[in-house]
C-alpha cells in the first residue's frame, strides 16, 4: 500500500469518526462496547457483542448508530423486517448484515434467534406506531415545508443550517454527517428520537412549541428531504 493511499485512508477515517461524534455524540465511557446487557440470551449476547455493539452501543444505547434497546422502535419495525435487516444489512448504509452472504455467516436459525433475543430483552411492552417507520411506505417529502418544520421543532437544538457555531446537540446538516446516514436513518431518528440522548421523537415535546405539538408522517418526510437538500447545496 502506498504512503499516499495510507494517508487518504487515515483522513477518511478521521472524517467518519468526527462526523459520527459531532452528530451522534460519543459512546459513554461507562458503557464500553465489550460489556453487553446480560438480559440477552447467551448466544444472542455473544453475537451482538462481536458484530453490533461497536455501532449500536454495548447495551443497545449510546452508540453512533440507531438505538436498538427501544421497545417502540422494535415493535414498529416488527420481527420480519428486523430479520431482513439483520440478514441483509441496510442498503446504502454501513450496516453489513450478518446473514450467510456476510462476514459473520449467520444461518437463518441464528438470525431468528438473535432477533427473538432482542425482542425478548428490549421489546417488551413496545407499541407499534401508526406512522410508517419505513421510507418506502412514507409520503414524498417537500423541502420547503421541511425547512419550516425544522426551524420550528429541530433548530433550537441542532442549529440553523450552515451555522458556524456549534449547536447543543450537534449539526444534522453537516455534509459529512449526511454522507454517513441514509434517508431511513434520518426518518427513524426523527420518528423515534434518541431517548438515551434526550432527543424527542415525533410526539415531542419540542422546545418553544405547544405541549401537544406532534409531527405528522408528512412533516417527517418533509424534514428528511430538507436535510438531504442541505447537503447537495454544499457540494
Amino acid at each position: 500500500m502506498s504512503a499516499a493511499f495510507k494517508n487518504i485512508a487515515a483522513l477518511v477515517g478521521v472524517i467518519v469518526a468526527a462526523a459520527c461524534l459531532q452528530a451522534c455524540g460519543k459512546i459513554s465511557a461507562t458503557d464500553p462496547a465489550d460489556t453487553v446487557v446480560a438480559s440477552l440470551p447467551q448466544a444472542a449476547m455473544t453475537n451482538y457483542a462481536e458484530n453490533c455493539s461497536a455501532c449500536h452501543g454495548a447495551n443497545g444505547v449510546n452508540g453512533a448508530a440507531r438505538q436498538l434497546a427501544d421497545a417502540n422502535y422494535l415493535a414498529s419495525v416488527g420481527r420480519e423486517a428486523l430479520i431482513n435487516i439483520t440478514t441483509n444489512g441496510v442498503p446504502g448504509g454501513f450496516c453489513p448484515g450478518s446473514g450467510p452472504a456476510s462476514l459473520a455467516h449467520w444461518n437463518p436459525k441464528q438470525v431468528a434467534e438473535f432477533v427473538d433475543g432482542m425482542l425478548d430483552a428490549w421489546g417488551k411492552n413496545g407499541v407499534a406506531l401508526s406512522i410508517p417507520w419505513s421510507v418506502k411506505l412514507a409520503p414524498a417529502g417537500n423541502a420547503s415545508n421541511g425547512q419550516a418544520v425544522y426551524a420550528a421543532t429541530c433548530q433550537s437544538c441542532h442549529g440553523a443550517p450552515g451555522a458556524t457555531v456549534a449547536s447543543a446537540s450537534g449539526s444534522v446538516t453537516d455534509p459529512n454527517y449526511l454522507r454517513l446516514i441514509t434517508d431511513q436513518g434520518l426518518r427513524s431518528a426523527i420518528l423515534f428520537g434518541r431517548p438515551e440522548r434526550g432527543m424527542p421523537g415525533w410526539s415531542g415535546p419540542f422546545p418553544h412549541q405547544a405541549v401537544d405539538r406532534k409531527l405528522s408522517s408528512q412533516e417527517i418526510s418533509d424534514v428528511v428531504v430538507f436535510l438531504r437538500s442541505t447537503a447537495s447545496q454544499k457540494q
